[in-house]
């Protein structure tokens, strides 16, 4: 059996992409994995203001062991030739780096985000508090106009552009892994219906974890929690602007905001999974996860179906919520006063129970299938 090779500019990690990369660590058969070192947490700095000497010969010592790692991590890159390598989030393993390993390798990318068409990796346009698809077929000069800046990497206009046109000259070479049927549709609008491409999902490590681990005791209880960070393309201003209107719900944000007008029912706490969000989605009556962008198979939405959570979601065009069927989930409009409407009519029918049950079967499932296409690529 031929070793397949998957490189990541991510490392393994308790958010995002690095979740994904510690379940196919976890569960990957005949599988290298090349990725950056993960980053120290303790300070050196710290350590020599405290003149705790050994937490200073201890920072010395994961300052060159990083070192070394960085030096393994990028001679492995540069070296890699003739290989099967999976290839995650593209912008962090750098472009021209991406450039080399199509040119030497047997390329395929599991999509994570929507880099392939938009600059941004999150198609919103703050203009229009919208999806945004003016980039598609390679209307590049789009996102100059609106003054999009690249993310999560600061790469320029030129090199983003040369970066996508390469890979569509070379589209005959690179396969993809897709999350959803909606990201294959994108992919084949951006470089045509001759790409090759298989729909695998998306699965995280705290997906398996102890459905007890992690719930802490609430002193306070929340009608409604925002389930995200606070991003424009993630709907936390759009959530507090219905919340505005909501008076009767009590809301919370789990990270800090200055707000001097803040509504006396919200609250904003920094908390992650593991700090108390976990026991507040528990408790609440609706979770919110709305992606203003056609978000992927995003973790947010998967891990809150499983735990029986009911979920309201942005109905954004090509988005993962897009194929959640209608009575698993609430889908928000867009529009404030319909959506308004909406919550108090789920919430006071008690519409939310039955939205809890059918979502969890509903991801069940999912996640069964997700398991047996993991196996067909990663364990085949």
């Amino acid at each position: 059996m031929k070793r397949k090779f998957v490189l990541s500019g991510i490392s393994p990690g308790r958010a995002g992409v690095g979740r994904v990369l510690e379940y196919m660590i976890s569960n990957s058969n005949n599988v290298s994995f090349v990725y950056p070192p993960i980053a120290r947490t303790i300070s050196i700095k710290e350590s020599f203001y405290e003149f705790n000497f050994i937490k200073i010969l201890i920072s010395i010592f994961i300052i060159f062991k990083n070192y070394f790692k960085t030096f393994s991590y990028l001679s492995k890159l540069y070296f890699i030739k003739n290989k099967e390598i999976i290839i995650l989030h593209p912008q962090t393993l750098g472009l021209k780096k991406m450039e080399r390993l199509v040119g030497r390798n047997n390329v395929c990318i599991y999509v994570m985000d929507n880099n392939f068409f938009c600059i941004k990796s999150y198609n919103y346009l703050i203009n229009t508090g919208k999806p945004c698809f003016l980039c598609l077929n390679a209307q590049y000069d789009n996102s100059q106009i609106n003054s999009c800046s690249s993310f999560p990497v600061p790469y320029s206009y030129s090199e983003y552009f040369h970066f996508i046109n390469f890979i569509k000259n070379n589209i005959h070479k690179i396969s993809f892994l897709t999350q959803n049927a909606g990201q294959g549709e994108l992919l084949k609008k951006q470089y045509g219906n001759d790409l090759s491409f298989k729909e695998v999902g998306l699965l995280t490590s705290d997906l398996f974890e102890d459905p007890k681990l992690w719930i802490l005791s609430n002193t306070k209880k929340y009608d409604i929690v925002f389930h995200g960070d606070n991003t424009l393309a993630k709907g936390s201003k759009y959530i507090l602007e219905l919340a505005i209107h909501l008076p009767e719900y009590n809301f919370l944000f789990p990270f800090d905001l200055e707000f001097s007008e803040k509504p006396d029912n919200v609250d904003f706490i920094k908390m992650n999974w593991t700090t108390g969000l976990k026991s507040h989605m528990l408790d609440s009556k609706l979770t919110l996860c709305p992606s203003i962008w056609s978000a992927p198979i995003e973790g947010s939405v998967v891990k809150t179906l499983n735990l029986g959570i009911a979920l309201g979601i942005f109905e954004a065009e090509y988005s993962f919520g897009k194929e959640i069927p209608n009575e698993s989930v609430l889908k928000l409009s867009g529009n404030v006063f319909d959506d308004v409407k909406l919550i108090r009519e789920f919430i006071s029918s008690e519409n939310y129970m039955i939205a809890r049950i059918n979502g969890k079967k509903y991801i069940e499932k999912k996640i069964l299938n997700m398991i047996s296409s993991y196996n067909k690529i990663f364990n085949a």
